[in-house]
């Protein structure tokens, strides 16, 4: 018989990046938490009743797993009760949670446990495009272009914007880039730049 496969050695826990182990959750298909909350609806055979407060209630055992950050599928408000709405990757108000997942004290508390419980956050950044009717941010910044996908660099301020309000607004950790394809590589390291920026201003704080 072969010798069995070498062991892949442990992350080095010392660098941010590499030495992450994510747990991805989809938030419509999760646990029910709140039954005031929960789509209905999606993809798949969930139940989809999902919520923020069921995955607070979830933080533990996800903690047990030995992972050290969740990923959550888009929060953003949807403003609307279909499939693909459930999936949170058609928002059109980025500065709010949708009220099918909870409220904002709903996800700052799960921001909240889930640092207790040494969980990093990260959110999921869909910043190449939107539903129709897109909000503007508070500064009034709207993206540009079509839907989807938006263009660039019309669109960099408004995104920009969103990246930084939810370190401020719940102190998450970092975003997965959703289709990053459909945002330039300068744009990119922009919003990097202003998220590192607004990191070192919270520290200095």
């Amino acid at each position: 018989a072969s010798a069995p496969a070498a062991v892949p050695a442990s992350p080095d826990p010392r660098d941010p990046f590499n030495g992450l182990r994510v747990y991805q959750i989809m938030v419509e298909a999760f646990q029910d938490g709140d039954p005031a909350r929960g789509f209905g609806t999606g993809y798949g055979s969930s139940t989809h009743q999902g919520d923020l407060k069921g995955v607070t209630r979830a933080l533990p055992y996800i903690a047990s797993l030995g992972v050290n950050a969740i990923w959550l599928t888009p929060v953003f408000d949807s403003e609307g009760s279909s499939a693909l709405d459930a999936t949170g990757y058609f928002a059109r108000n980025y500065f709010a949670i949708d009220p099918h997942f909870g409220t904002l004290d709903d996800a700052r508390e799960m921001v909240d446990a889930a640092h207790a419980l040494g969980l990093y956050v990260v959110f999921d950044g869909v910043f190449g495009h939107h539903k129709s009717g897109v909000r503007a941010a508070p500064s009034g910044a709207l993206p540009e272009g079509r839907d989807n996908p938006v263009s660039y660099p019309g669109s960099l301020a408004f995104y920009k914007e969103v990246a930084t309000h939810w370190i401020d607004a719940l102190e998450i950790d970092g975003w997965r880039l959703d289709q990053a394809y459909q945002v330039p590589p300068e744009a990119w390291r922009e919003i990097r730049a202003a998220v590192e920026a607004k990191c070192a201003e919270r520290r200095a704080a």
